[in-house]
């Protein structure tokens, strides 16, 4: 019998929660988290979590032809910076207030936090 404990099957289940939820360290420890997640027009609707030293961070998204919705819940003692690049900047809201600046959606503290926006018009 071959181990099942193998590099391959670890890079496969990193993506998942790198890669489609965008759930990465900043710092050591996760202390400090970057959430970016990936919108891909083969996925509608993910959820997932990480489990951290400090608790597990949650991030779900829903796609809904160009406007997604995102929630991400962030453990205590821990900060979180939400980058949206493939989201129109001019959509954006969290919690159902208008992001006005980039900066709204850094060092977020421990909470649930809900952003909505709109995919812009090149993506596939």
């Amino acid at each position: 019998m071959n181990s099942l404990n193998h590099y391959a099957y670890g890079t496969v289940s990193r993506y998942f929660y790198e890669g489609i939820l965008g759930i990465k360290p900043k710092s050591a420890g996760f202390k400090e988290i970057t959430v970016s997640p990936k919108f891909g027009s083969q996925l509608t609707e993910v959820k997932g979590g990480y489990r951290t030293p400090h608790g597990e961070i949650v991030v779900s998204w829903q796609r809904n032809q160009q406007l997604v919705k995102l929630e991400v819940v962030v453990p205590k003692n821990t900060t979180v910076e939400i980058q949206l690049p493939q989201l129109s900047n001019k959509s954006l809201t969290l919690n159902g207030n208008v992001v006005t600046a980039a900066s709204e959606l850094k060092q977020l503290e421990a909470g649930t936090y809900q952003i909505e926006g709109v995919l812009h018009a090149a993506f596939d």
